[in-house]
């Protein structure tokens, strides 16, 4: 009886504190409540936003306003006949996006693989250009099996590294991005072609890569020419790119305007530049698919504008991607200087 009472005394005066203690608690809890719900990026619906522009600055978090309103004022400019004013569905019928379609339906969408094969692309390209008593890219060995840097990739020179990397429809810049992210990266020329600014990494200076806000099919095929003229003196210092890729984002190009778009990529391209593309086939779902083809279709045109399929490096690549469509619909070639 007595270790009863004791076990009892113990429970009421447990039970004293915590009625003490329930409203300090309550009160806590509803402070913490009203500040998640104070700093929560706020929801904006088509009929908030209709006639207005959408602070993508503000849902995005962004602290750089002059970025907020380059941002904001793109999602009128893009706007298709029709569509709603809400950054989430602009390219819903093909053509350009903003960086609200991107993130809202599909986040960053980054295929790690698909990363590890652009940088070891650089790597190569950067490689064979270094002479041949000179330390190239190498990863870091150590005699203790558990050293924390082992494999760790090793730069060689900052002078070699200075591979000229495209990348058309860029997104957000996640690949771009990662080009480029190291400081022994820094001498690489990383641009990103997309028709909307797209702000964030773009915004960082030399830091980071460079956006080409530009459409590049506005024109008819004599102002591509001279377009890819004017990136080449403005960008390249009169040179071309070491590495082209673009990723599931022709098919969002009209059927009529692909080999115009190829050879855009051919006039941005030198001797043995390597082309990493895929695009999406048709029936493949998607936001704004409009000009799905088939692999088979993209290899004979690429083939017309001096663009090569190498079966090797494309089976090197595509088993190194992790995402199902880069995997089924990526090929690599080489450019061998055109028709």
């Amino acid at each position: 009886m007595k270790s009863q009472r004791t076990k009892l005394g113990r429970t009421k005066k447990y039970g004293e504190n915590s009625r003490r203690w329930s409203p300090v608690i309550l009160s806590a809890v509803c402070i913490i409540m009203s500040t998640h719900v104070f700093f929560r990026y706020p929801e904006i619906t088509a009929e908030e936003n209709s006639g207005s522009k959408i602070d993508l600055g503000v849902i995005r978090g962004s602290k750089n306003k002059e970025g907020a309103k380059k941002l904001s004022e793109t999602v009128s400019i893009v706007k298709q006949e029709g569509e709603k004013e809400d950054g989430a569905i602009v390219g819903s019928k093909g053509g350009a996006w903003t960086a609200e379609t991107h993130l809202r339906s599909y986040g960053f969408n980054v295929d790690w693989g698909l990363m590890e094969v652009l940088e070891s692309s650089c790597r190569e390209i950067e490689d064979s250009r270094i002479p041949s008593d000179e330390d190239k890219w190498h990863q870091y060995k150590n005699p203790d099996p558990f050293h924390p840097l082992i494999n760790v990739w090793i730069a060689p020179q900052k002078k070699y590294i200075n591979c000229k990397v495209l990348e058309v429809g860029c997104g957000v810049g996640v690949y771009v991005d990662g080009l480029k992210k190291e400081n022994a990266k820094r001498g690489r020329t990383v641009i990103g072609i997309e028709p909307n600014p797209m702000g964030g990494t773009f915004e960082r200076g030399r830091a980071g890569p460079k956006q080409l806000p530009i459409n590049f099919l506005d024109g008819n095929l004599e102002s591509i020419v001279e377009l890819t003229k004017r990136i080449s003196q403005e960008h390249l210092n009169g040179e071309k790119f070491d590495l082209i890729y673009s990723i599931e984002v022709f098919e969002h190009m009209p059927l009529d305007r692909h080999e115009d778009a190829v050879q855009f990529l051919a006039g941005l391209a030198r001797k043995n530049t390597k082309l990493i593309f895929g695009a999406g086939k048709p029936g493949q779902s998607g936001i704004g698919h409009i000009g799905g083809r088939r692999v088979n279709d993209w290899i004979n045109i690429m083939a017309k504008y001096g663009f090569i399929q190498d079966k090797e490096k494309t089976r090197d690549a595509v088993q190194t991607m992790q995402e199902y469509n880069h995997r089924v619909n990526s090929v690599v070639y080489i450019y061998n200087g055109g028709p």
